[in-house]
Protein backbone atom coordinates (compact mmCIF):
# COMPACT_ATOMS: atom_id res chain seq x y z
CA UNK A 1 0.00 0.00 0.00
CA UNK A 2 1.47 3.37 -1.05
CA UNK A 3 1.54 6.00 1.70
CA UNK A 4 1.00 9.56 0.51
CA UNK A 5 -1.13 10.96 3.34
CA UNK A 6 -1.60 10.47 7.05
CA UNK A 7 -4.85 8.60 6.40
CA UNK A 8 -3.03 6.20 4.06
CA UNK A 9 -0.57 5.51 6.86
CA UNK A 10 -3.26 4.92 9.48
CA UNK A 11 -5.14 2.56 7.18
CA UNK A 12 -1.94 0.57 6.64
CA UNK A 13 -1.21 0.49 10.38
CA UNK A 14 -4.73 -0.68 11.27
CA UNK A 15 -4.61 -3.39 8.63
CA UNK A 16 -1.34 -4.67 10.07
CA UNK A 17 -2.64 -4.51 13.66
CA UNK A 18 -5.72 -6.58 12.86
CA UNK A 19 -3.82 -9.10 10.75
CA UNK A 20 -1.14 -9.59 13.41
CA UNK A 21 -3.68 -9.98 16.19
CA UNK A 22 -5.66 -12.59 14.28
CA UNK A 23 -2.49 -14.50 13.47
CA UNK A 24 -1.36 -14.47 17.09
CA UNK A 25 -4.80 -15.49 18.32
CA UNK A 26 -5.13 -18.39 15.92
CA UNK A 27 -1.56 -19.70 15.72
CA UNK A 28 0.13 -18.14 18.78
CA UNK A 29 2.99 -16.91 16.57
CA UNK A 30 3.73 -14.76 13.54
CA UNK A 31 5.04 -15.98 10.23
CA UNK A 32 8.69 -15.23 9.54
CA UNK A 33 8.11 -12.06 7.50
CA UNK A 34 5.19 -10.75 9.56
CA UNK A 35 5.94 -8.07 12.11
CA UNK A 36 3.95 -6.24 14.71
CA UNK A 37 3.29 -2.52 14.45
CA UNK A 38 5.87 -0.63 16.48
CA UNK A 39 6.11 3.06 17.31
CA UNK A 40 9.15 4.80 18.75
CA UNK A 41 8.75 8.25 20.30
CA UNK A 42 11.99 10.24 20.55
CA UNK A 43 13.03 13.70 21.70
CA UNK A 44 14.88 15.94 19.26
CA UNK A 45 16.43 19.38 19.01
CA UNK A 46 17.35 19.00 15.33
CA UNK A 47 16.25 21.78 13.00
CA UNK A 48 14.56 19.39 10.57
CA UNK A 49 14.21 15.72 9.69
CA UNK A 50 16.76 16.29 6.93
CA UNK A 51 19.37 16.91 9.64
CA UNK A 52 19.23 13.30 10.81
CA UNK A 53 22.85 12.26 11.47
CA UNK A 54 24.66 9.52 9.56
CA UNK A 55 25.77 6.77 11.95
CA UNK A 56 28.02 3.82 11.29
CA UNK A 57 27.21 1.94 8.12
CA UNK A 58 23.62 3.22 7.99
CA UNK A 59 22.35 5.57 5.28
CA UNK A 60 19.03 7.42 5.61
CA UNK A 61 16.83 8.52 2.72
CA UNK A 62 14.02 10.94 3.62
CA UNK A 63 11.02 11.13 1.27
CA UNK A 64 8.27 13.73 1.49
CA UNK A 65 4.56 12.94 1.38
CA UNK A 66 1.55 15.12 0.65
CA UNK A 67 1.44 15.90 4.39
CA UNK A 68 4.18 18.42 5.15
CA UNK A 69 4.91 16.90 8.59
CA UNK A 70 4.86 13.25 7.53
CA UNK A 71 7.93 11.63 5.97
CA UNK A 72 8.96 8.19 4.80
CA UNK A 73 12.39 7.35 6.19
CA UNK A 74 14.14 4.52 4.38
CA UNK A 75 17.19 3.08 6.11
CA UNK A 76 19.97 1.24 4.30
CA UNK A 77 22.83 -0.72 5.83
CA UNK A 78 25.61 -0.37 3.36
CA UNK A 79 23.67 -0.36 0.11
CA UNK A 80 21.10 -2.93 1.20
CA UNK A 81 17.56 -2.01 2.36
CA UNK A 82 17.35 -2.31 6.13
CA UNK A 83 14.06 -0.87 7.42
CA UNK A 84 11.35 1.70 6.74
CA UNK A 85 9.93 4.23 9.20
CA UNK A 86 7.01 6.66 8.83
CA UNK A 87 8.16 9.77 10.65
CA UNK A 88 5.55 12.11 12.12
CA UNK A 89 7.23 15.47 12.80
CA UNK A 90 4.08 17.43 13.67
CA UNK A 91 5.55 18.04 17.15
CA UNK A 92 8.85 19.88 16.76
CA UNK A 93 10.34 18.42 19.95
CA UNK A 94 8.93 14.88 19.93
CA UNK A 95 9.05 12.85 16.75
CA UNK A 96 6.95 9.72 16.32
CA UNK A 97 8.34 6.93 14.16
CA UNK A 98 6.00 4.13 13.09
CA UNK A 99 7.40 0.99 11.50
CA UNK A 100 6.35 -2.44 10.28
CA UNK A 101 9.93 -3.66 9.80
CA UNK A 102 11.48 -6.41 11.90
CA UNK A 103 11.96 -5.48 15.54
CA UNK A 104 15.53 -6.76 15.79
CA UNK A 105 16.52 -4.43 12.95
CA UNK A 106 14.61 -1.36 14.09
CA UNK A 107 15.79 -1.68 17.70
CA UNK A 108 19.42 -1.91 16.57
CA UNK A 109 19.09 1.10 14.29
CA UNK A 110 17.31 3.21 16.92
CA UNK A 111 19.95 2.42 19.55
CA UNK A 112 22.70 3.27 17.10
CA UNK A 113 21.29 6.63 16.08
CA UNK A 114 20.17 7.69 19.56
CA UNK A 115 23.41 6.84 21.36
CA UNK A 116 25.79 8.53 18.95
CA UNK A 117 27.51 11.51 20.59
CA UNK A 118 26.04 15.03 20.40
CA UNK A 119 23.38 14.03 17.91
CA UNK A 120 20.54 16.05 19.49
CA UNK A 121 18.34 12.93 19.69
CA UNK A 122 17.24 11.00 22.75
CA UNK A 123 14.78 8.36 23.82
CA UNK A 124 11.92 9.15 26.16
CA UNK A 125 12.68 7.77 29.61
CA UNK A 126 9.71 6.32 31.51
CA UNK A 127 10.74 5.68 35.11
CA UNK A 128 8.92 3.00 37.10
CA UNK A 129 6.66 5.42 38.92
CA UNK A 130 5.59 6.96 35.60
CA UNK A 131 4.73 3.57 34.10
CA UNK A 132 2.81 2.44 37.17
CA UNK A 133 0.86 5.69 37.49
CA UNK A 134 -0.17 5.83 33.85
CA UNK A 135 -1.31 2.20 33.81
CA UNK A 136 -3.73 2.64 36.72
CA UNK A 137 -6.68 3.53 34.48
CA UNK A 138 -5.95 0.75 32.00
CA UNK A 139 -6.31 -3.04 32.09
CA UNK A 140 -2.93 -4.13 33.41
CA UNK A 141 -1.81 -7.24 31.49
CA UNK A 142 1.73 -7.73 32.67
CA UNK A 143 5.23 -6.40 33.19
CA UNK A 144 8.84 -7.08 32.35
CA UNK A 145 11.98 -6.59 34.43
CA UNK A 146 15.48 -6.41 33.02
CA UNK A 147 17.78 -5.24 35.79
CA UNK A 148 21.53 -5.26 35.23
CA UNK A 149 23.94 -4.02 37.89
CA UNK A 150 26.36 -1.61 36.19
CA UNK A 151 27.71 0.27 39.20
CA UNK A 152 29.31 -2.26 41.51
CA UNK A 153 31.80 -4.80 40.23
CA UNK A 154 33.14 -6.18 43.51
CA UNK A 155 31.88 -6.88 47.02
CA UNK A 156 28.53 -8.37 47.94
CA UNK A 157 26.31 -8.09 44.86
CA UNK A 158 23.07 -9.83 45.74
CA UNK A 159 21.51 -9.39 42.28
CA UNK A 160 23.81 -8.97 39.29
CA UNK A 161 21.08 -9.45 36.69
CA UNK A 162 17.36 -10.06 36.90
CA UNK A 163 15.21 -10.74 33.84
CA UNK A 164 11.53 -11.57 34.02
CA UNK A 165 8.46 -11.22 31.83
CA UNK A 166 5.07 -12.02 33.33
CA UNK A 167 1.74 -11.62 31.59
CA UNK A 168 -1.54 -12.52 33.30
CA UNK A 169 -4.05 -11.55 35.97
CA UNK A 170 -1.57 -12.20 38.78
CA UNK A 171 1.04 -9.74 37.44
CA UNK A 172 0.31 -6.94 39.91
CA UNK A 173 0.34 -9.26 42.92
CA UNK A 174 3.61 -10.89 41.91
CA UNK A 175 5.31 -7.53 41.33
CA UNK A 176 4.17 -6.41 44.79
CA UNK A 177 5.54 -9.63 46.31
CA UNK A 178 8.92 -9.14 44.65
CA UNK A 179 9.15 -5.61 46.02
CA UNK A 180 8.54 -6.83 49.57
CA UNK A 181 11.64 -9.02 49.41
CA UNK A 182 14.56 -7.38 51.25
CA UNK A 183 17.02 -8.28 48.47
CA UNK A 184 14.96 -8.16 45.28
CA UNK A 185 13.24 -4.86 46.10
CA UNK A 186 16.23 -2.89 44.78
CA UNK A 187 16.22 -4.72 41.43
CA UNK A 188 12.59 -4.48 40.29
CA UNK A 189 12.54 -1.44 38.02
CA UNK A 190 9.98 -1.89 35.27
CA UNK A 191 11.53 -2.30 31.85
CA UNK A 192 8.10 -2.56 30.26
CA UNK A 193 4.39 -2.92 30.87
CA UNK A 194 1.50 -4.49 28.98
CA UNK A 195 -1.84 -2.72 29.05
CA UNK A 196 -5.18 -3.03 27.30
CA UNK A 197 -7.87 -0.45 26.63
CA UNK A 198 -11.41 -0.92 25.36
CA UNK A 199 -13.00 1.53 22.89
CA UNK A 200 -16.43 2.10 21.32
CA UNK A 201 -18.41 0.37 24.02
CA UNK A 202 -16.43 -2.84 23.80
CA UNK A 203 -16.41 -3.19 20.02
CA UNK A 204 -12.73 -2.26 19.66
CA UNK A 205 -9.61 -2.62 21.75
CA UNK A 206 -5.88 -2.07 21.68
CA UNK A 207 -3.15 -4.01 23.47
CA UNK A 208 0.07 -2.09 24.03
CA UNK A 209 3.45 -3.29 25.20
CA UNK A 210 5.37 -0.19 26.31
CA UNK A 211 9.08 -0.12 27.16
CA UNK A 212 10.86 2.21 29.57
CA UNK A 213 12.52 4.02 26.63
CA UNK A 214 9.40 4.91 24.68
CA UNK A 215 8.74 2.01 22.33
CA UNK A 216 5.10 1.00 21.76
CA UNK A 217 4.17 -2.37 20.23
CA UNK A 218 0.50 -2.63 19.26
CA UNK A 219 -2.07 -5.30 18.59
CA UNK A 220 -5.83 -4.98 18.37
CA UNK A 221 -8.62 -3.71 16.17
CA UNK A 222 -8.24 0.08 16.11
CA UNK A 223 -5.30 2.23 15.09
CA UNK A 224 -7.08 5.19 16.70
CA UNK A 225 -6.69 3.38 20.01
CA UNK A 226 -2.96 2.99 19.41
CA UNK A 227 -2.60 6.68 18.56
CA UNK A 228 -4.66 7.58 21.63
CA UNK A 229 -2.29 5.65 23.90
CA UNK A 230 0.75 7.38 22.40
CA UNK A 231 -0.86 10.79 22.91
CA UNK A 232 -1.73 9.89 26.50
CA UNK A 233 1.82 8.84 27.37
CA UNK A 234 3.33 11.83 25.60
CA UNK A 235 1.01 14.29 27.34
CA UNK A 236 1.94 12.92 30.78
CA UNK A 237 5.61 12.91 29.84
CA UNK A 238 5.49 16.54 28.74
CA UNK A 239 3.87 17.44 32.07
CA UNK A 240 6.71 15.74 33.94
CA UNK A 241 9.32 17.48 31.79
CA UNK A 242 7.67 20.83 32.45
CA UNK A 243 7.84 20.19 36.20
CA UNK A 244 11.58 19.70 35.81
CA UNK A 245 12.36 22.49 33.38
CA UNK A 246 10.22 25.03 35.24
CA UNK A 247 12.61 24.58 38.19
CA UNK A 248 15.78 25.07 36.17
CA UNK A 249 18.32 27.51 37.56
CA UNK A 250 18.41 31.12 36.36
CA UNK A 251 20.26 34.15 37.69
CA UNK A 252 18.37 37.44 37.60
CA UNK A 253 19.85 40.85 38.24
CA UNK A 254 18.18 43.23 40.70
CA UNK A 255 18.91 46.49 42.45
CA UNK A 256 20.67 44.48 45.16
CA UNK A 257 22.77 42.27 42.88
CA UNK A 258 21.67 38.88 41.64
CA UNK A 259 19.03 36.45 42.79
CA UNK A 260 18.57 32.79 41.89
CA UNK A 261 15.36 31.41 40.43
CA UNK A 262 14.66 27.70 40.36
CA UNK A 263 15.60 24.88 42.69
CA UNK A 264 17.68 21.70 42.73
CA UNK A 265 16.23 18.41 41.48
CA UNK A 266 16.96 15.51 43.81
CA UNK A 267 17.25 11.84 42.97
CA UNK A 268 16.77 10.17 46.33
CA UNK A 269 18.20 6.68 46.72
CA UNK A 270 16.22 4.02 48.55
CA UNK A 271 19.46 2.47 49.80
CA UNK A 272 22.67 4.12 50.92
CA UNK A 273 25.46 4.02 48.34
CA UNK A 274 28.41 2.08 49.71
CA UNK A 275 30.90 3.54 47.22
CA UNK A 276 29.67 6.92 45.98
CA UNK A 277 32.89 7.51 44.02
CA UNK A 278 32.38 4.36 41.96
CA UNK A 279 28.76 5.35 41.32
CA UNK A 280 29.85 8.75 40.01
CA UNK A 281 32.57 7.21 37.85
CA UNK A 282 29.90 5.05 36.21
CA UNK A 283 27.52 7.97 35.68
CA UNK A 284 30.23 10.20 34.19
CA UNK A 285 31.89 7.63 31.94
CA UNK A 286 30.57 9.17 28.68
CA UNK A 287 28.97 5.85 27.74
CA UNK A 288 25.45 4.56 27.31
CA UNK A 289 22.99 4.63 28.88
CA UNK A 290 23.81 7.68 31.05
CA UNK A 291 25.56 9.73 28.32
CA UNK A 292 27.19 12.12 30.78
CA UNK A 293 30.76 13.35 31.08
CA UNK A 294 32.08 15.30 34.02
CA UNK A 295 34.68 16.07 36.64
CA UNK A 296 34.06 15.35 40.33
CA UNK A 297 35.67 16.80 43.45
CA UNK A 298 35.26 15.55 46.99
CA UNK A 299 34.33 18.52 49.19
CA UNK A 300 33.87 16.59 52.43
CA UNK A 301 34.06 12.87 53.17
CA UNK A 302 31.40 11.22 51.03
CA UNK A 303 30.17 14.54 49.57
CA UNK A 304 31.07 15.45 45.99
CA UNK A 305 30.52 18.32 43.59
CA UNK A 306 30.35 17.55 39.86
CA UNK A 307 30.65 19.72 36.77
CA UNK A 308 29.09 17.74 33.95
CA UNK A 309 28.11 17.81 30.28
CA UNK A 310 25.15 16.04 28.71
CA UNK A 311 26.45 14.34 25.56
CA UNK A 312 22.94 14.37 24.06
CA UNK A 313 22.85 18.16 23.67
CA UNK A 314 26.17 19.48 25.01
CA UNK A 315 24.34 21.25 27.85
CA UNK A 316 26.27 21.81 31.06
CA UNK A 317 24.94 20.90 34.47
CA UNK A 318 26.15 20.96 38.06
CA UNK A 319 25.51 18.15 40.52
CA UNK A 320 26.18 17.33 44.15
CA UNK A 321 26.24 13.79 45.47
CA UNK A 322 26.14 11.97 48.79
CA UNK A 323 25.46 8.31 49.67
CA UNK A 324 21.75 9.20 50.12
CA UNK A 325 21.02 11.45 47.13
CA UNK A 326 22.09 13.07 43.89
CA UNK A 327 21.26 16.77 43.63
CA UNK A 328 21.03 18.27 40.12
CA UNK A 329 21.15 21.96 39.19
CA UNK A 330 19.77 22.22 35.68
CA UNK A 331 20.61 25.54 33.94
CA UNK A 332 17.80 27.51 32.33
CA UNK A 333 16.99 26.41 28.75
CA UNK A 334 18.67 23.05 29.30
CA UNK A 335 16.95 19.78 28.45
CA UNK A 336 15.00 18.17 31.28
CA UNK A 337 15.24 14.82 29.51
CA UNK A 338 18.75 14.58 31.00
CA UNK A 339 17.25 14.25 34.48
CA UNK A 340 14.74 11.58 33.45
CA UNK A 341 17.44 9.61 31.61
CA UNK A 342 19.57 9.71 34.74
CA UNK A 343 16.71 8.70 37.05
CA UNK A 344 15.42 5.88 34.84
CA UNK A 345 18.82 4.31 34.28
CA UNK A 346 19.78 4.54 37.96
CA UNK A 347 16.61 2.52 38.56
CA UNK A 348 17.49 0.04 35.81
CA UNK A 349 21.11 -0.47 36.86
CA UNK A 350 21.53 0.38 40.54
CA UNK A 351 18.50 1.14 42.70
CA UNK A 352 14.99 0.49 41.40
CA UNK A 353 13.55 2.40 44.37
CA UNK A 354 15.26 5.70 43.50
CA UNK A 355 12.81 8.61 43.22
CA UNK A 356 12.81 12.14 41.81
CA UNK A 357 11.98 14.74 44.44
CA UNK A 358 11.27 18.39 43.61
CA UNK A 359 10.55 20.82 46.44
CA UNK A 360 9.80 17.93 48.83
CA UNK A 361 7.35 16.33 46.37
CA UNK A 362 8.01 13.01 44.65
CA UNK A 363 7.05 13.18 40.99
Amino acid sequence: MEVETRRDLYNLMELKMKKSYEKLKEEKKLEYEENLLKTYVIETSLESVHSMPKVGNFEIDIEKTKDKTLYIMKVYEGKRPHSVFYLDASDERFWILHTLSKSEKTDRFMNKIIFSISNNLDFLWFDSRFLEDISKNEIFRGFSLKFEEKIRETGDIHVKTLSMKLWGDAASRILETLRKDDILRYSTALSGIGIKRIFNGGEDFVIEDVTFNGKFTARGTTVDGHLYMIRKFLKKYKEKLSSIEDRSIEYESSDFGYRIKGCPLIIKFSKSVEDIERLLDSLLSSTRPFRLWGLKKEINKGFYKILGVDLHTGDKLTMEASPEWLRIYLPRNSCGNTVLRLLTNIQQHFDSGAELVIEDETI
